[in-house]
């Protein structure tokens, strides 16, 4: 009988404390953790690693989280959670229009950390036809205007195979809609969709 592997996660962040915290918190839950204290040690986890999920300080000594997570985004197609003292609206909206898909201040409730990282990967897990689709003639596509978007890829691009970057949260929102055409969804309605029973009236993420 086969069994999945559980999900590897990346934890950045310059303050040791912060990742023994993180580590343990993590592991304990099941998963593998790998830690990294700057930006050229996560780098240099990610040319051997494969992860599942990267929480990210957004304020590393010397350097700036957001333009990691800018950099991580256009290389790699992993979820990243953001975990910083940085509470400010504007970190929160650039945080997730540069590709994080979740944002948590400290200090953090464990349990809150637990349940965000939980629901971000279950997000990011490829949808029963993603699975199906194994051949490069199953590929799931949704075509419209001048646009093609391949679901079992997670590709946008258009008619002429240019590629297009999407966030995560970006490209799940584009594929609800497609698979709803002509349906007027309310605001609730897509939280419900795309965030399930851990959304909570004050999440603006969708909003953004």
């Amino acid at each position: 009988m086969l069994t999945t592997p559980p999900a590897q996660i990346i934890v950045v962040d310059d303050d040791a404390q912060v990742r023994t915290l993180l580590r343990n918190l993590l592991e304990t839950d099941g998963y593998v953790v790998s830690e990294a204290a700057n930006g050229q040690e996560m780098r240099s986890l990610l040319t051997t690693q494969s992860p599942s999920l990267i929480t990210l300080d957004l304020k590393l000594a010397g350097e700036d989280g957001l333009t990691l997570a800018q950099e991580v985004h256009a290389q790699h197609h992993v979820p990243i959670v953001m975990v910083t003292a940085k509470a400010d609206d504007i970190d929160k909206i650039l945080g997730l229009e540069l590709g994080a898909d979740d944002y948590i201040t400290k200090p953090f409730n464990v349990r809150e950390v637990l349940a965000r990282v939980r629901a971000v990967l279950r997000r990011y897990e490829p949808t029963p036809s993603e699975q199906r689709a194994s051949g490069p003639s199953e590929h799931e596509k949704y075509a419209f205007a001048d646009w093609v978007l391949d679901i079992t890829t997670r590709e946008l691009k258009t008619a002429d195979g240019r590629r297009t970057e999407l966030t995560t949260a970006e490209f799940n929102l584009l594929e609800l809609f497609v698979k709803r055409p002509t349906r007027v969804l309310s605001r609730d309605a897509i939280m419900d969709a795309m965030k399930g029973q851990e959304w909570v009236p004050l999440d603006r993420s969708i909003d953004t």
